[in-house]
Parts: structure tokens; C-alpha cells; sequence
């Protein structure tokens, strides 16, 4: 399919519509740790909240991903260049910082929260680190796929 069919703009719109909305609110979460490690009642609040927007919105992304993959088909060429693979790399390591260095600690924040027990320093600082990597990868893939250089 043509990048510039309807259908095909329909779902890169939504795909980069999810991909800022989902870590997007990663971005935010690193914002409320200062809040909570200072036992600020706003970042207490935002931890003790449900499950967090992330975690369905990124996993959309991909699918997303996947699906103009497919619309644009075996031959198409944006699998050659390399800024497409960067960008797909950039994606799936932030994707797999989320799964492995940030959902997992947000669940231990929350169920420290519920059960009113203290929140190790170093939990805060792990998840801190891994928000900035996301952030930065995810910077990356939207560099190169929207300037698509070489």
C-alpha cells in the first residue's frame, strides 16, 4: 500500500498518536517521583492510582507498528534503510526498559503505598534512570522516523 493512502495515514497518525500519549505518561510519572520521594501528597496520589496508562497504550504502539508494516507490505521499502531499523530498535529497548525497569518498580511503590511501608531510595532511583533511557530512545525513534535521513 502507498504511505499516502488514506488508510495508511489513518493508522500512522494513530500509531504516533499512541506512541507520544503512551510515553508520554511515562514522562510524567518521572516527574511525580520527586514529588513522592518527598511525600508530597501529589505524588502519593499519582503512585497509588490503578494501572498505569502506559502499560496499554505502548503495547498499542506496536500493534500499531506492526499494522502499517503490514499495509505497507513485503516489498516496501523502508526496511533497508536505516533509519527505519533504528528507529524500531530505539522503540523496543525503551519498550523493554518499561517492562523490565519501570512497570515492575511502580507496582512495588504501589503496593508499599497501600501497605503504608517506606519506599526503598534505590527503587526510586532505578526507575528514575530507566524513564530518562525510555525518554531518550523514544527521542531517537521519532527523530529518525520523522526525518527519515539517507
Amino acid at each position: 500500500m502507498n504511505p499516502n493512502a488514506p488508510l495508511y495515514v489513518v493508522f500512522l497518525l494513530l500509531h504516533a498518536a499512541s506512541a507520544v500519549l503512551g510515553f508520554g505518561s511515562v514522562a510524567i510519572g518521572g516527574l511525580y517521583l520527586p514529588k513522592l520521594a518527598r511525600k508530597e501528597e501529589e505524588g502519593i496520589a499519582f503512585f497509588r492510582q490503578g494501572r498505569a496508562l502506559s502499560k496499554v497504550v505502548i503495547p498499542l504502539t506496536l500493534a500499531l507498528g506492526v499494522t502499517l508494516m503490514f499495509l505497507a507490505g513485503p516489498n516496501s521499502n523502508f526496511y533497508s534503510h536505516l533509519w527505519f531499523q533504528g528507529a524500531v530498535t530505539s522503540y523496543l529497548i525503551a519498550y523493554g526498559l518499561c517492562l523490565i525497569g519501570i512497570w515492575p518498580k511502580e507496582a512495588l511503590i504501589r503496593r508499599a503505598l497501600f501497605d503504608d511501608e517506606k519506599i526503598d531510595a534505590k527503587t526510586l532511583v532505578g526507575i528514575q534512570k530507566a524513564i530518562v533511557g525510555v525518554e531518550l530512545l523514544v527521542v531517537v525513534a521519532f527523530v529518525l522516523m520523522v526525518s527519515q535521513p539517507g
